[in-house]
């Protein structure tokens, strides 16, 4: 599953992280993925990322930084709310 992508079935087990890195070969983030992830300070994405869905990661409070490939579609949603992302 995750060299397909990343949904709500992983949201759960994130709340509480503070960095993730996701491995070459994640092609997609499902909408509300990391949503709410109040304590998400970093996400660091493989180039291989293609597209990043509704909400993705609205919510997330803490997000400051975040690598989105050039050449990927992002949701005009995907940061709701991410009012420290340096952009």
């Amino acid at each position: 599953l995750l060299s397909r992508g990343l949904g709500d079935v992983y949201k759960r087990q994130l709340t509480d992280i503070a960095k993730v890195e996701l491995p070459e070969g994640v092609r997609y983030i499902k909408r509300n993925a990391f949503e709410g992830c109040a304590a998400l300070t970093e996400v660091i994405l493989p180039d291989t990322i293609e597209d990043i869905g509704y909400e993705a990661f609205a919510n997330c409070i803490s997000l400051k930084k975040i690598n989105v490939p050039d050449n990927a579609k992002v949701d005009s949603t995907a940061f709701r709310n991410c009012p420290l992302l340096e952009r």
